[in-house]
């Protein structure tokens, strides 16, 4: 995508932004360690949670794209290019999996969507379908295993080795996240904040909306701040006059558009890279476009 956007004229920086902006659909992601966890202290399923705050999750991304698009006006990151400077390549460090076939196997390329497929219709319109995201999988993998005809020996033991890495990094974090609210839970910290936060709805809204997006700026890991304040605040919503789902959701969502704007995070270091310019590039394109998608947050998910 970087490539063929410098070549239609926009500048590496405002390319890299656009890639960087493009990822907050992954909220609606079932395996998602944020979704996995909100689901959970809310005693819901997974993908209830999707399908509750999915039309709210798309219209942030819809303020995303204006956003970031509107980016190009203030920075002037467009330029038609001439035919002499179309002839120049840009180029992107890439290897083998990013070479596309001659022609397309549609087969192949329903394979990684089936689970994700199967779980959002058996959340909506066919509740015959619905099913837990293991199932899907499985599901998925069956009819990989049948439309590839690979050996089934390999399959498994990459059905097996993707299973335990997923699981680990999801749980990797929300291990990490549980140690460090332990140790705020053990200092008192908790207990204090519980107590301001009873007091005022309004405090409590505003600690989701802005102290998640703040760690999330300042350490490049919107995941470390959403997880630690999912973990250490959230579970007690209802005390102070809001509601579980909201709160954790939001506040996983205020990290993420704190990461995106980080010029720390290891996603805009590695875009940075690829396009041979500073992270600060990036992520000043990126500032003022979170910055409002953070204020508004609170109102579209009505904390």
């Amino acid at each position: 995508m970087i490539p063929l956007m410098v070549r239609a004229g926009f500048k590496p920086a405002i390319a890299g932004a656009a890639i960087i902006g493009s990822i907050i659909p992954s909220a609606l992601s079932p395996g998602s360690s944020h979704n996995v966890w909100v689901a959970k202290i809310s005693n819901m399923e997974v993908m209830d949670l999707i399908v509750q705050f999915a039309p709210k999750i798309l219209t942030l991304c819809a303020l995303n794209i204006i956003m970031v698009t509107a980016m190009i006006f203030v920075f002037r990151d467009f330029k038609k290019r001439t035919e002499e400077q179309n002839d120049e390549v840009f180029e992107v460090a890439s290897d083998s999996r990013g070479e596309l076939p001659d022609r397309v196997n549609i087969l192949y390329a329903i394979a990684p969507i089936l689970p994700i497929v199967i779980l959002m219709l058996g959340a909506t319109c066919v509740p015959a379908l619905k099913m837990g995201v293991a199932e899907a999988m499985i599901y998925g993998t069956i009819y990989t295993l049948i439309v590839t005809r690979a050996n089934p020996e390999k399959i498994t033991k990459e059905f097996f080795s993707g299973m335990g890495k997923g699981y680990a990094n999801i749980l990797g974090i929300i291990v990490a996240a549980g140690c460090f609210a332990g140790g705020l839970q053990a200092a008192g910290v908790i207990d204090a904040l519980i107590v301001q936060l009873k007091d005022s709805k309004e405090i409590a809204a505003l600690a989701a909306n802005f102290g998640p997006f703040l760690i999330g700026v300042l350490t490049g890991s919107g995941d470390a701040a959403g997880h630690a304040f999912n973990q250490a605040v959230t579970p007690y919503a209802a005390e102070f006059g809001m509601k579980v789902p909201n709160l954790g959701v939001v506040a996983s969502l205020s990290g993420a558009l704190g990461r995106m704007c980080s010029p720390i995070a290891g996603a805009t270091l590695v875009v940075a890279g690829m396009i041979k310019a500073s992270p600060l590039e990036v992520s000043k394109r990126m500032a003022i476009p979170m910055i409002v998608n953070v204020i508004l947050l609170g109102f579209i998910f009505e904390l």
